[in-house]
């Protein structure tokens, strides 16, 4: 490829956070020789900064789960933290984490709160009545501590408070103690946080790091997931589609890439296929989005009024 070429690979890496993972591949591929080395000394300065901010992460969740443990409570790292918690090798965990999403009880909130204020984080409030009680900054602090009450509504139709703390291991650090999900309830929390609550399934948007960590993980994890478990959630009929349209986005990319079994559906290869077009073809994006856009808040007003009648 030409230098053009890839400043478009680059731009397209970095648009979904992945900058680190592709110079992890490029290495593992034995064709060193063949990449331009300004991309190549790009690429490895991006994976360097980032195996430093994971392990500030790692370094920042332990202070604050430390804390946390003082006053009685031991938070669980779901989404991305989870994932970095359990990835066999941190310098390649393939994506760059954004902040450290941690649940933790309603009636803990109050006294977290007074033991991060104790570290130096400021809160960031966030609409009452959702599943974030904030946002918690510290100007030396590499990510955003994200306080959760609860799962998000669209997630948690999928993953019930139920499931997700009779499927929570406890996980000792150097200087605390925090709870992460199982195999299991991980995969569908990024799956169930991806597909619907950010409303990929839908708008047929494709977010490469959630899908990259997905495969990697269960590549590395996959004979401690609950198949059976997974084939029962995927009868609530969204998370089924979103199974079925990131195991068949797998494949597409991946080859024999490993991935959770899914049904095959006309309206998943549909939707599969849509999303194909979209990342291929800037136009089609475009006419698509925009009737995204136009067409899903009626539909959603249909389903709210719908509710509100009883119909």
């Amino acid at each position: 490829m030409n230098r053009s070429d890839w400043d478009e690979v680059i731009a397209t890496a970095n648009a979904h956070l992945l900058g680190p993972h592709l110079y992890h591949q490029i290495l593992k591929s034995g064709r060193l020789d063949q990449v331009d080395p300004e991309a190549v000394e790009y690429l490895g300065s991006q994976a360097a900064a980032n195996h430093e901010r994971s392990r500030r992460l790692l370094a920042q969740l332990d202070e604050a789960a430390s804390a946390m443990n003082d006053v009685g409570v031991i938070p669980l790292a779901i989404k991305g933290m989870a994932a970095l918690l359990q990835s066999d090798r941190v310098e390649e965990f393939p994506r760059i984490v954004r902040d450290v999403d941690l649940l933790i009880g309603k009636a803990e909130a109050a006294p977290v709160d007074r033991a991060l204020s104790d570290l130096g984080y400021d809160a960031e409030r966030v609409e009452e009545g959702g599943h974030s009680v904030g946002n918690y900054v510290r100007c030396d602090a590499v990510g955003v501590l994200d306080l959760h009450i609860r799962l998000p509504r669209r997630v948690a139709l999928v993953v019930t408070m139920d499931d997700l703390m009779s499927r929570a291991r406890e996980a000792r650090l150097a200087n605390s103690v925090v709870r992460i999900p199982d195999a299991s309830a991980h995969v569908a929390i990024n799956l169930a946080h991806d597909m619907i609550h950010n409303r990929c399934m839908y708008s047929g948007i494709m977010d490469l790091g959630y899908l990259v960590e997905l495969v990697q993980f269960i590549g590395e994890r996959g004979d401690e997931i609950d198949q059976p478990w997974i084939e029962q959630k995927q009868k609530i009929r969204r998370f089924g589609l979103s199974v079925e349209m990131q195991a068949r986005m797998a494949r597409h990319l991946f080859g024999s890439a490993s991935f959770i079994a899914s049904e095959s559906s006309a309206l998943g290869w549909a939707l599969h296929h849509r999303r194909r077009l979209k990342t291929r073809f800037a136009p089609i994006d475009r006419l698509d989005t925009a009737l995204f856009e136009r067409i899903y808040p009626a539909i959603q007003s249909i389903r709210r009024s719908r509710a509100g009648r009883g119909d």
